[in-house]
């Protein structure tokens, strides 16, 4: 067979490539001849990806409750992807990048609320309440990939509970330890009675606020709030860049903790002793208009922040595609 000019340019290309690292190439396209094709199950590690599936009871509709929040999690890890880039890459920012993974991760949580409304609300009820009781005192709120997201996104002042009052913008006004105590979803896993910490908060801290206090000091100059402050100003008013703004802050702080908020609900009215799923305060922690978390406030009118939340309990968007002027 006569090599053409085109695997000639190539094989010059993986030459230069090999050998800049001490590599042969003979020694890599042996492997490529006596290599075997991958097919589509090995490549995505199929028979290990359906063996991940372990119910806790014999219930069918555990495995719909599992699988959903495995589906979950993975769309978590997508979303961390798509933030950690800009991250990596915040000497070179640009609106347009942001838009893109931005508008990204807003996708990702616009489609699991669609997803959870139309799974989770599905389960048949007395099903739920058995094998729900097998998981105490385990919760969601122990995904620490959903805190990564947030920490990823914006300053930990914009993170704080409404109980502890206003916190100054920036975060110098306070150090990142103190600031990390006080994050809001802490005060949803406290026992009221007791004034203590429930069981589940203290496994999730155990395990990981060293991991959420790495990351808190990585982002700390360069979460996308900072990134999207540093931009031109030109480039800030850029209009996709505050639509992916605004569509990440509603479907996320809205949308998102609304479903949960409605989902849990809906348990609740079938069986009181759901009040405290996992050990959290649930009736006023998941509701946006009693928490308003705003992870971008700059995007959003002062009438829209006065509001926070309220359509969002109607499972309706805030954004609609209006940009904010």
């Amino acid at each position: 067979m006569e090599l053409n000019t085109d695997i000639v340019d190539r094989l010059e290309r993986l030459e230069r490539k090999y050998s800049s690292s001490g590599q042969s190439l003979l020694a890599h396209l042996d492997s490529l001849l006596y290599s075997d094709y991958r097919d589509y199950s090995e490549y995505i590690c199929l028979d290990a990806l359906l063996a991940l599936q372990i119910p806790r009871s014999a219930l069918p509709d555990e495995l719909i409750f599992l699988i959903y929040h495995q589906i979950t999690e993975l769309m978590f890890k997508l979303c961390i992807h798509e933030l950690d880039q800009l991250v990596r890459a915040r000497e070179a920012m640009t609106a347009e990048l942001i838009a893109l993974r931005v508008g990204r991760v807003a996708d990702y949580f616009e489609s699991l609320t669609q997803s959870l409304s139309g799974v989770l609300n599905t389960l048949d009820v007395e099903q739920f309440l058995r094998f729900r009781s097998t998981l105490t005192p385990s919760s969601g709120f122990q995904s620490v990939q959903y805190r990564m997201i947030e920490i990823y996104t914006t300053d930990l002042c914009r993170l704080q509970s409404s109980a502890n009052g206003d916190i100054p913008e920036g975060e110098n006004s306070r150090c990142l330890e103190s600031l990390i105590e006080t994050l809001y979803w802490k005060e949803g896993a406290r026992d009221v009675a007791r004034g203590s910490k429930a069981l589940m908060l203290v496994r999730f801290e155990n395990k990981y606020s060293e991991r959420l206090l790495s990351l808190a000091r990585l982002c700390k100059d360069c979460n996308v709030r900072r990134l999207y402050h540093a931009l031109p100003v030109g480039e800030q008013r850029d209009e996709r860049v505050i639509e992916a703004l605004r569509r990440l802050d509603n479907s996320v702080n809205i949308l998102w903790a609304s479903a949960h908020f409605r989902t849990a609900a809906r348990y609740q009215r079938r069986d009181p002793s759901v009040k405290n799923v996992g050990g959290t305060n649930w009736q006023t922690y998941l509701p946006p208009k009693l928490q308003r978390i705003i992870f971008f406030p700059e995007v959003w009118s002062a009438r829209e922040i006065e509001s926070w939340g309220a359509m969002g309990e109607s499972g309706t968007s805030v954004v609609a595609g209006v940009i904010k002027e």
